[in-house]
């Protein structure tokens, strides 16, 4: 395994960062889930992208196979921050293409799953980083020396790689640092 000599992930300032003592750290998360900018992972993004409100992974995959409607590119858009022509990169669906489904209305399976792949990314990004929706962003988006110099949304293009960028958020998020 190489020497990574870049951050994984850089840790928090202030009374998130903790001093030590415990319910200073409880009350900083408990402050993290009232703020505006904290999505609850009750209602994250991929729940929007597909159109439940439930988190039924059942129901989604129904949804999913359905077909998610055109919206769901605009608001994952918007969720990560990104262009059109980023989304498309990203989904490895040309532009044309995204055209020829805005006039259908829907996605097709496989356009779907990969949607939903990205929202599921972000929601998880926004747990890793308490909710802190502009460090979720930036995490994603900063070229990591673990996943081989690219970014989170630029390993997960494939499924492979997005259970990649999933499994390094969970180690991060339990305190297992490889």
């Amino acid at each position: 395994m190489a020497i990574v000599d870049k951050p994984i992930a850089t840790p928090k300032k202030g009374s998130a960062a903790g001093r030590g003592a415990k319910h200073e750290t409880v009350a900083a998360l408990n402050k993290a889930r009232i703020s505006t900018n904290f999505v609850s992972p009750k209602i994250g993004v991929a729940q929007q992208v597909v159109g439940v409100r439930s988190g039924d992974r059942r129901i989604m995959i129904k949804m999913i196979r359905r077909g998610v409607k055109f919206g769901s590119i605009e608001q994952l858009s918007k969720a990560l921050g990104a262009s059109q022509k980023e989304i498309s990169q990203l989904l490895s669906i040309p532009t044309s293409t995204l055209n020829r489904r805005r006039g259908e209305g829907r996605l097709h399976t496989d356009e779907s799953d990969r949607v939903v792949r990205f929202a599921s990314l972000k929601d998880n990004a926004l747990l890793l980083m308490q909710g802190d929706e502009g460090a979720a962003l930036a995490w994603l988006r900063t070229p990591l020396a673990i996943l081989g110099d690219e970014t989170p949304l630029e390993h997960a293009t494939t499924e492979w790689g997005a259970r990649e960028v999933e499994d390094l958020i969970g180690r991060l998020r339990h305190g297992v640092f490889s």
